[in-house]
């Protein structure tokens, strides 16, 4: 199965602002990306977030896939996330500047997330990567197995929304994205899933 996860992980390890360690080891605190349930769940975030001090990407493992009225051969899936982004400044004189300020980085950096989606699913359509794309990504777009290009393949990037937030916990801002993908529906019964 596509584990989309895994692939928007090693965006956060190579995306500067992010730089997350790809370590099973890695303390918390230097962690930047997070496998969460909801927003509104403990996790490991949100217990450490006091700890963080650089913007993180959450990933919402919840299931959230429908039936396709108009192609029932194809499952519709939504890929839920959040990027949050801490406010340095504490005072109320710098709050309404700072906050716009956050805001303005987290559109830039969900830009900079569907650019990167984008590069990986041209290059599994045929394309060729761009020229001045980096390494680290050229390498990630070569490790890609079956079910990661089937996956990225099925992405509807058109589709693709996402929205700030109020103020969440400590002067984190979020802005949540939502990512479309389309994936072709299993129609007969697999024997070997079976006794």
């Amino acid at each position: 199965m596509f584990r989309f996860d895994n692939i928007l992980e090693h965006w956060a390890a190579v995306y500067r602002p992010m730089n997350h360690p790809l370590t099973a080891a890695a303390r918390p605190q230097d962690k930047t990306f997070f496998r969460i349930d909801s927003i509104a769940v403990e996790s490991e975030w949100s217990r450490n977030y006091t700890l963080i001090q650089r913007p993180c990407l959450l990933y919402c493992m919840a299931v959230d896939a429908e039936l396709m009225r108009d192609n029932p051969n194809k499952i519709l899936r939504v890929y839920n996330m959040y990027l949050a982004l801490r406010q340095q400044s504490e005072n109320n004189a710098a709050n309404d500047a700072d906050a716009a300020d956050c805001k303005v980085w987290l559109d830039e950096m969900a830009i900079d997330l569907v650019a990167f989606v984008a590069t990986l699913q041209g290059f599994v359509a045929g394309r060729s990567l761009p020229k001045d794309v980096p390494p680290s990504i050229a390498k990630i777009a070569a490790g890609l197995d079956d079910e990661d290009r089937r996956g990225l393949r099925g992405l509807r990037l058109e589709e693709t929304r996402w929205w700030s937030t109020p103020k969440h916990l400590q002067g984190w801002w979020l802005l949540g994205i939502e990512m479309e993908g389309l994936d072709p529906r299993q129609l007969c019964i697999l024997p070997k899933k079976y006794l």
